[in-house]
């Protein structure tokens, strides 16, 4: 007996076993998710971006490889190697991921980007010129601004990549591509905040009418591999010096050890 009472129920428009086959967002996967595209296609619907940012395929795939920075000094990478050292590929890769939703740094950062270019762009829409003052208003109340400073070097040399992608593409006219352009321009008249991947990301796939919550969770799509690679390379290595630190490697200060009256006993 099926029990139909609506307050049991559980909606879902993901997807569903039948006989015979697959449904995944309404299409049938046998017929559908076959081809070479499929895979950035089913990640496009599982962000709910909908079918309708099937159109951008080509500009979403090209910005993949754009991402891929999987050296293990890097601090996110680095917690995933350290966890993975003990032997465990989904817990070196989980133990790296986990506490991205929240952070203000990493891939769910653009999402932070995409939400700050929303909230400027009125201000600078070609013609009212309010863009620096309200920068300057932001900048005087302590605001960050998502997606502009580039750590440790003079500019991101993936947003140069990017900046070329979407030349070629001819996606450089797009409104929020040219406001992060105008924002990066003012905010350089005060002192250096150049943008950096997150923002060239946000822009261009807002451009493309996604939200910022996808934003953020392509990003964290394209950063995949370099995680997966360092959870891999982890448990093959299982690197003693991650799982314990040599002794050799610690100098102590402090007062001498003390050695117990048992010990002395014993002679």
């Amino acid at each position: 007996m099926v029990d139909d009472r609506p307050e049991l129920s559980l909606p879902t428009r993901v997807g569903r076993a039948i006989a015979g086959g697959n449904d995944y967002f309404g299409f049938r996967v046998e017929r559908n998710f076959t081809d070479a595209g499929a895979f950035w296609r089913s990640v496009l619907l599982a962000i709910g971006a909908g079918p309708s940012s099937f159109e951008h395929l080509q500009l979403v795939k090209r910005l993949a490889g754009c991402n891929l920075v999987a050296d293990p000094r890097i601090w996110p990478l680095k917690l995933t190697r350290l966890a993975s050292s003990y032997g465990g590929i989904m817990a070196g890769f989980c133990a790296g991921n986990v506490f991205l939703e929240a952070a203000r740094i990493g891939p769910l950062a653009a999402r932070h980007a995409a939400e700050f270019l929303c909230s400027i762009v009125g201000f600078w829409d070609e013609g009212r010129g309010e863009l620096a003052d309200e920068l300057e208003r932001r900048r005087v109340l302590g605001h960050r601004f998502p997606g502009y400073g580039v750590p440790f070097r003079a500019i991101d040399e993936r947003v140069s990549v990017i900046d070329r992608i979407v030349m070629e593409e001819g996606r450089d006219s797009g409104r929020y591509w040219r406001c992060s352009i105008a924002v990066e321009a003012a905010l350089t008249g005060r002192r250096q905040l150049p943008r950096n991947v997150v923002c060239a990301v946000a822009a261009v796939l807002l451009d493309c009418g996604l939200t910022p919550l996808q934003v953020g969770l392509l990003m964290w799509i394209y950063v995949i591999p370099a995680y997966l690679a360092n959870a891999v390379e982890g448990a093959q290595q299982a690197a003693p010096v991650l799982c314990e630190l040599p002794s050799s490697c610690i100098k102590y200060h402090g007062p001498p050890h003390r050695v117990s009256p048992a010990m002395l006993r014993r002679g």
